[in-house]
């Protein structure tokens, strides 16, 4: 019997953005955590207000079924803004997560912006978070807040950090003059994020009456207030009401460490007349590195309760996914009876990927590895250390699979189609490639690699030769290793 099967569809771990990359449980791992910032702005026609931009962590939230088998997250939401004598402006609402058909998909946040208006002053804001779906499950966040906007001279609106930006026809909440602009929500800039997109109103700069320069520019802290190289812009711009500043700054290239965006509006002679700064921190791992996993802080991570069998399988089961010149440092790890050390060298295997969020591909890859488990488990072996297994993990689910379970003169054996697939490792990108397995002992579904075509793993030309030497009927009868009527070895190398 012939016949193509297919994993059930699960796109690629390494082909995944880090900011896409989340997935749920109905069991969240931890308490309700969110990302909260906020830009005042100067109102022109009616009083000044504040954005506050938030970002609720899907995997700390419980996702409930819903109508037609769905699930879907729901967190109440209330800001308020204090003064001395009392609540000067407040919104209460609850946001929500789409429907979600399965708990096992790609991160979704609960993200929403909200726009108070404000007279000036200083006020404490506080977000105040619940999740309706586990009413013990709550969190607050607590700041101040100053406003400050006159008519009298040259003001700036805070420094809004944007995800990305379009030009908009339509108005909403994430619209000004023309753009939709999405808030960069998180905490910290890391690796995959090549730039600082931002956005800010600049205001009353007809008091200049001349053309005035905008210079924006980033700069280590605690350095003298230098640009840093490559990361200065300019825009030369006319007096108005109210100007606008939409730019970005390729960081690509720089180092982990906490740094300030500045914007300044200076004039014709180039003098400051006023300035506006951000904290930025940037963690950029420009190496695959694991000889430092000692330094790890694993304080309330994913691996602090990991002991025993359990945080062993989790060490074994990267073999797949590491770079062979650690497989020896690996394997040290494993046989420690040092657990405090696995626990450091397992977060920090996971930090190379998502250094801002290391749970997230922890969690994902821990999905495949069920799956390898459950496809291709055998009498004495989990499935992950299996040959399946191990490609598997290394490359994800293939595209497709012909398996041929009774071709005459051949063991059982199957072809794993990749349309493209992506070595980590070499950084490299293949099209088209095949792997073969076959099981020459037709014993407990024992499929052992025979041949593939991707860069560095086990090529062998002779395959063919081999699938068919290895058919019982020819070990026993001595008859010729050639393919007979029913082969098909030749038209599936070709598929």
């Amino acid at each position: 019997m012939v016949k193509k099967q297919q994993y059930k569809p699960l796109q690629p771990f390494f082909l995944l953005f880090f900011i896409s990359t989340l997935f749920f449980s109905s069991n969240h791992l931890q308490a309700l955590d969110a990302n909260i910032t906020y830009a005042t702005f100067k109102g022109i026609d009616q009083e000044n207000y504040i954005e506050v931009y938030l970002h609720v962590l899907g995997r700390t939230v419980e996702f409930k079924r819903e109508k037609e088998n769905k699930f879907q997250a729901a967190v109440e939401v209330l800001i308020t803004f204090e003064q001395e004598d009392g609540i000067k402006a407040y919104d209460k609402f609850v946001v929500k997560s789409p429907m979600l058909t399965s708990l096992r998909i790609a991160n979704l946040g609960l993200v929403d912006l909200r726009r108070l208006h404000l007279s000036n002053g200083s006020y404490t804001l506080k977000v105040d978070l619940k999740d309706l779906n586990d009413l013990k499950n709550v969190n607050s966040y607590e700041t101040k807040v100053v406003i400050d906007y006159g008519e009298d001279k040259v003001h700036m609106s805070d420094i809004q950090l944007l995800n990305k930006y379009s030009k908009s026809i339509e108005e909403d909440k994430y619209t000004k003059h023309g753009y939709q602009l999405n808030p960069f929500t998180y905490t910290v800039y890391p690796s995959a994020v090549s730039r600082i997109t931002f956005f800010a109103e600049i205001y009353n700069t007809k008091i200049i009456g001349t053309p005035h320069l905008v210079r924006y520019y980033l700069y280590k802290e605690g350095d003298e207030k230098t640009p840093i190289t490559g990361c200065l812009g300019f825009k030369k711009q006319q007096p108005n009401d109210v100007n606008v500043v939409l730019a970005q700054l390729d960081i690509s290239l720089i180092p982990t460490g906490d740094y300030l965006l500045v914007l300044e509006v200076r004039d014709a002679d180039n003098e400051l007349i006023q300035s506006k700064s951000t904290k930025i921190k940037r963690s950029n791992l420009l190496d695959y590195n694991l000889d430092s996993f000692e330094t790890a802080d694993i304080t309330d991570s994913f691996v602090e309760s990991l002991e025993g069998k359990e945080l062993k399988d989790k060490l074994e089961c990267l073999a797949p996914r590491i770079d062979n010149n650690y497989i020896p440092l690996l394997n040290t790890v494993v046989k420690s009876k040092n657990e405090e050390l696995q626990r450091k060298f397992l977060l920090h295997f996971w930090t190379q990927y998502n250094e801002v969020d290391p749970t997230t591909p922890y969690e994902q890859y821990g999905y495949l590895v069920e799956e390898a488990n459950e496809y291709f488990d055998v009498a004495f072996s989990k499935g992950y250390k299996t040959d399946r297994g191990l490609i598997y993990l290394r490359y994800g689910p293939p595209y497709d699979i012909i398996s041929a379970d009774s071709e005459p003169n051949a063991p059982p054996y199957q072809i794993w189609y990749y349309n493209t697939l992506v070595d980590e490792q070499r950084s490299d990108v293949q099209r088209n490639v095949k792997f073969i397995f076959f099981n020459p002992s037709l014993a407990n579904d024992d499929y052992v690699l025979l041949h593939s075509t991707a860069k560095g793993e086990f090529n062998n030309p002779d395959w063919k030769d081999e699938l068919y030497n290895t058919a019982i009927d020819n070990t026993s009868t001595g008859r010729s290793s050639k393919p007979t009527f029913g082969s098909n070895a030749d038209r599936y190398d070709d598929y």
